[in-house]
């Protein structure tokens, strides 16, 4: 579940622990996004880390899932990316309904994460695909989220690629070498000032 990841983001977050003058950074893709989110929203999970995270970075978090990834419940790669885009390995589980601990966790866990207040000195960016493109992520009720957040103080940055897929940063040139820069330029902002 995600605490037990959450319980490996501070593993992570101690062995770099050594140089402390080196900025925590919370980065996560798809699942990976919905628990940075899970991690800093939940108090213990956060003070576990040791150190407040200088900035995180969501691509395609999946803090709102689709009940049937992939559009028919089966995850492929050519749902991720669009055709010269580079997808990697099938995802997994191919049917998370298969696992539905595993889907029913996300969808509530996902819920109740964007419920709770996302603390508003950790910078935010997040990009997402387009809301009939990506067929994992309800790309409408993420971007509602940001939205949401961004109406507060808090520094929000949104990158909305309506032609893209779920896997935001690995389609095909312009989109996936867009995604890859504005989050470097997002990082490079918010660590240097």
């Amino acid at each position: 579940g995600g605490d037990n990841l959450g319980r490996r983001v501070a593993q992570v977050e101690q062995v770099t622990r050594e140089d402390r003058r080196r900025p925590l950074v919370l980065a996560g893709f798809s699942v990976g996004g919905e628990l940075v989110v899970h991690t800093v929203v939940s108090p213990d999970l956060l003070a576990g880390l040791g150190r407040r995270p200088a900035s995180a970075v969501l691509l395609s978090p999946a803090v709102a899932v689709r009940p049937f990834s992939g559009g028919d419940g089966i995850s492929r790669i050519r749902a991720l990316v669009h055709p010269g885009g580079s997808g990697g390995a099938e995802p997994t589980p191919a049917v998370p309904l298969a696992n539905p601990l595993f889907a029913a966790q996300l969808l509530v866990r996902g819920l109740w994460d964007r419920q709770q207040g996302f603390p508003g000195d950790i910078p935010l960016f997040v990009a997402t695909g387009g809301a009939a493109q990506d067929s994992y992520v309800d790309v409408d009720a993420v971007r509602s989220w940001t939205a949401m957040l961004g109406r507060t103080d808090r520094q929000v940055t949104t990158l909305a690629c309506d032609e893209a897929r779920h896997a935001v940063d690995n389609e095909a040139w312009p989109l996936g070498a867009l995604v890859r820069a504005a989050s470097t330029d997002f990082l490079l902002e918010t660590l240097t000032g």
